[in-house]
């Protein structure tokens, strides 16, 4: 594993307040990995500090086999080997959770990294991608951490730049 600098910060003028997000992404397909870049473009544009941390997978999961071998560790919640640069977590104070939904259940790559890292975030959120809305995918996630400050469901198909605006402008408002 490599261990990579993530000493980047903003001070916003308004209440000198540090703000530094970690988002953290598994993708197959690249999706997961397309709303982690326009979550991080959205807050750039924003003088906010955010990084990105992308859980790689070990396991090969092309083809026929990979498909039904992603549907059998999500349902059965295996633990698979995964990759991923590490960090200190305790730079950042808001962890923004992005995962595809498999067989109706959480990724079980980022299952994997959830069970081992999840309690050492706070304040997190979650983002779940599937073809359709599966509300286990968030309570798998809550298994390992804090309960989100806020959850977003996207389907696939329709990722919208305005929604996630949205999304994001609601946290900021409670705040």
């Amino acid at each position: 594993m490599t261990i990579r600098n993530f000493n980047k910060s903003y001070s916003n003028k308004d209440n000198n307040y540090t703000q530094n997000i970690l988002i953290i992404y598994y993708t197959l397909t690249g999706t997961c990995e397309k709303v982690a870049n326009l979550i991080k473009e959205t807050f750039e544009k924003k003088n906010i500090n955010i990084d990105l941390l992308k859980i790689k997978d070990v396991n090969e999961r092309k083809g026929i086999l990979g498909f039904l071998r992603s549907g059998y560790e999500a349902l059965f919640e295996k633990l698979p080997e995964i990759e991923y640069d590490e960090i200190e977590f305790n730079r950042y104070n808001l962890f923004i959770i992005i995962s595809p939904t498999w067989a109706g259940r959480l990724a079980s790559p980022m299952r994997s990294f959830l069970n081992k890292n999840g309690k050492k975030l706070n304040n997190v959120v979650f983002i779940s991608l599937a073809a359709d809305k599966y509300r286990t995918t968030f309570l798998d996630m809550e298994k390992f951490t804090q309960f989100p400050k806020a959850k977003l469901f996207l389907k696939q198909k329709e990722i919208d730049l305005t929604k996630i605006t949205n999304f994001f402008k609601n946290i900021e408002d409670q705040n």
